[in-house]
């Protein structure tokens, strides 16, 4: 497994990883029976791997900010099944998302962040998903594009709305058509203010290999970041 990004920004520890490799025999009992039964269950090969490879990721990575062997990692859900530490105040939180072979994994100390990667592909009923989720402003940006560049412009705007459902921990209770994500990226990254439903973040592109699009979303408490989280790949 070769890790590609190591960045640390502030209070936010973001990773990427090729998960697409086998993994050495004796890694596989860092896993809790509860993994490793779903390990199982998987019916090819292919599948099997890369969800041992990928937990085994996020293991290392939050074994890295506690001190601990990644072995002793202990997860809980949420009321509303948001995967987290099951420790009492526990310094950090974390989110994760994979697409195909290609894993990312946020870290923050003292707040809440959620995380999405979707790989770059043909969506031709991109706008048909639209008109059921994105905001009407969204749908007609899309509506200007075709081809590739509307395939890729859905996938981004998917990417933010996702990352920030992560980092709601709500599940779908707060509709994707509530809030606005057409902001445009950069330095400053996009900012979604608090409402009556919803808290206050901030969107931000990562920078990750040709074919994929990545997002991380910061509640209040976790932008202690310097801009510029459109992260360089480690060569």
């Amino acid at each position: 497994m070769e890790t590609l990004t190591l960045a640390k920004r502030g209070a936010v520890d973001l990773r990427l990883e090729w998960i697409d490799t086998a993994v050495p025999p004796t890694e596989i009992g860092s896993l809790d029976p509860g993994e490793r039964a779903r390990a199982a269950r998987f019916r090819f090969e292919r599948d099997r791997r890369r969800f041992v490879a990928r937990r085994l990721f996020l293991r290392r990575a939050l074994a890295e900010h506690l001190g601990v062997d990644p072995a002793g990692i202990r997860y809980r859900t949420s009321t509303h099944g948001k995967p987290e530490l099951d420790l009492v105040d526990a310094p950090v939180a974390f989110s994760t998302s994979h697409t195909g072979d290609l894993a990312i994994v946020a870290v923050v100390a003292g707040g809440e962040v959620g995380v999405d990667i979707e790989r770059i592909r043909p969506m031709r009923d991109a706008l048909d998903i639209a008109r059921k989720f994105f905001t009407a402003d969204e749908v007609e940006h899309l509506q200007w594009l075709s081809g590739a560049g509307r395939s890729t412009a859905f996938l981004r705007l998917w990417t933010r709305k996702e990352a920030y459902v992560k980092l709601l921990g709500r599940g779908l209770s707060i509709p994707l058509d509530d809030f606005d994500v057409l902001g445009v990226g950069g330095v400053d990254g996009i900012e979604l203010g608090c409402t009556a439903e919803r808290p206050a973040a901030s969107l931000w592109s990562v920078d990750v290999p040709d074919d994929y699009l990545a997002t991380v979303a910061l509640g209040t408490a976790a932008r202690t970041v310097e801009p510029a989280l459109q992260l360089a790949i480690a060569s």
